[in-house]
């Protein structure tokens, strides 16, 4: 079972993390020390690759598996999203018809995906800018870019609501059933 998700957003686990080498690892006697514990945290683009996430911390940027920056929440002054919309139902769906549609009628097909801009603006240092890469070539419904949006004001706003990013499969199980479609 993969992870769960909603929109842009991505329930990530705490995990041990891997060992690391306390020296150089070529040197004699080098030690494994283990890394420290990567934190429950709510994803904001594609984990595989460019992605930030929201921790009980602060937010963080990542790249796969590595962590880049962090800025505590308390030096956090705002967070700007700038995600791309589609107004399709199913921007999974449109991925994966449109390269065979663009095919057939012999046009090109770049299938990367719509990137997401993340503006992190600090208390002390200003704001910083993080390219993420998004899930979809569509990009994401606006239903969910707005909700995606709306809880990041929320944790900016409320030192009280970041509590729930301790839990993030239980937070994005409870913004999922505000986020399906309307039928």
């Amino acid at each position: 079972m993969g992870a769960l998700r909603v929109g842009p957003l991505t329930a990530v686990d705490a995990v041990a993390g891997a060992a690391r080498d306390a020296a150089t690892p070529d040197a004699p006697g080098a030690a494994r020390l283990p890394a420290a514990p990567v934190l429950p945290a709510v994803a904001i683009g594609d984990v595989a690759v460019r992605h930030v996430r929201l921790t009980t911390s602060g937010v963080e940027l990542w790249q796969g598996a590595e962590p880049h920056e962090a800025v505590a929440w308390g030096e956090v002054a705002d967070v700007e999203l700038d995600l791309p919309t589609t107004r399709l139902p199913s921007p999974l769906l449109a991925d994966s018809i449109g390269p065979v549609l663009l095919g057939v009628l012999g046009d090109a097909y770049t299938a990367e995906p719509n990137p997401v801009t993340a503006r992190v603006v600090t208390r002390s240092a200003g704001a910083q800018e993080w390219e993420l890469d998004g899930h979809h070539v569509t990009g994401y419904r606006r239903r969910d870019a707005e909700l995606t949006e709306r809880l990041v004001a929320r944790l900016v706003a409320e030192p009280d609501a970041r509590v729930l990013l301790a839990v993030p499969g239980e937070l994005l199980a409870r913004l999922g059933t505000v986020a399906r479609p309307r039928r």
